[in-house]
């Protein structure tokens, strides 16, 4: 988080001082939903509503996305900045962060923008609410689709006090993810398998190579207890919405498909999520058959 902090100090020139700042960082890549920010913009700018959106990031759609905003005449209101190290200095000079992600895990840059005190409008993907509040209390988490994100930015856009209010907000749940508070979430997730029995189990920590999970302090954690260590390749986010996308559904499974509360251990939960998705879920990308009838099918 210190670091964090330090880097979003560094100056920087060029961004439109006259309009409401709006950033959005990732990979340029359909999954980032940068075509609907895109469409957005352009019906946020026909209604009369002064912003500049900086996207940051680059990936296979950087030339479509160039040639819509060429053809759109939003070459007013959108910038594209390209890939920097140091994102958290154009986060944090930014008035609101933007995720329009069709899927996510947990968003690191989301967290980030929190950190540095940025407010965050975003769709619900998977950690968003958690992250966020189920009532919007530290920051607005709309319905995944288009007109949904574009009325809670319009919103947040031209609310007068909202977007002080906000800042407010995400400045003090920043100080949640703290790499401090982060270590000691952890150290209780680890004691807690102790306690439970389950010191002899080994455990799996998959993060990516944010800051906080990168960091000494974090890792040296994991020295006293049985853990293997999983981390996405450094520039590859690919890497993770396997993990945590997965994650995400098995927590919601909890609720909306089975009953949490009729489970006595968590690995009678976890049995019952894998037979389900290997012998009783069909899949659209194994037509329609069960991970386990496609096998029977090819003969393995």
């Amino acid at each position: 988080m210190k670091n964090i902090t330090a880097k979003s100090k560094e100056q920087i020139d060029g961004l439109d001082e006259d309009k409401i700042k709006v950033i959005s960082v990732g990979t340029l890549k359909q999954i980032k939903g940068y075509d609907r920010l895109l469409r957005i913009s352009k019906k946020l700018k026909d209604a009369g509503v002064g912003f500049h959106l900086y996207i940051m990031g680059r990936g296979p759609m950087q030339n479509e996305m160039e040639e819509y905003i060429k053809n759109n005449s939003l070459s007013d209101s959108v910038t594209m900045l390209g890939y920097d190290t140091n994102p958290y200095k154009y986060v944090a000079k930014s008035d609101l962060f933007v995720c329009a992600s069709f899927a996510e895990g947990f968003s690191t840059a989301a967290t980030e923008a929190l950190i540095v005190g940025t407010p965050v409008v975003t769709v619900e993907v998977s950690g968003m609410k958690e992250m966020l509040g189920e009532n919007n209390e530290y920051g607005i988490v709309t319905e995944n689709n288009e007109e949904a994100l574009y009325e809670g930015i319009k919103k947040m856009l031209t609310t007068p006090g909202m977007l002080e209010d906000y800042a407010k907000r995400a400045a003090e749940r920043g100080k949640f993810f703290s790499t401090e508070n982060t270590v000691k979430a952890v150290e209780n997730m680890l004691n807690n398998k102790i306690k439970r029995g389950y010191k002899d189990l080994i455990t799996i920590v998959h993060t990516d190579q944010g800051s906080v999970y990168s960091s000494v302090s974090f890792n040296n954690i994991f020295n006293s207890y049985k853990v293997t260590r999983s981390m996405s390749r450094a520039g590859t986010p690919t890497d993770n919405p396997v993990i945590e996308s997965k994650n995400g559904w098995i927590k919601k499974e909890m609720y909306i498909d089975f009953d949490i509360n009729n489970y006595n251990t968590v690995q009678e939960f976890i049995d019952d999520i894998v037979y389900d998705n290997n012998y009783l879920r069909p899949s659209y990308a194994l037509n329609y058959k069960t991970p386990i009838e496609y096998r029977t099918q090819l003969g393995f």
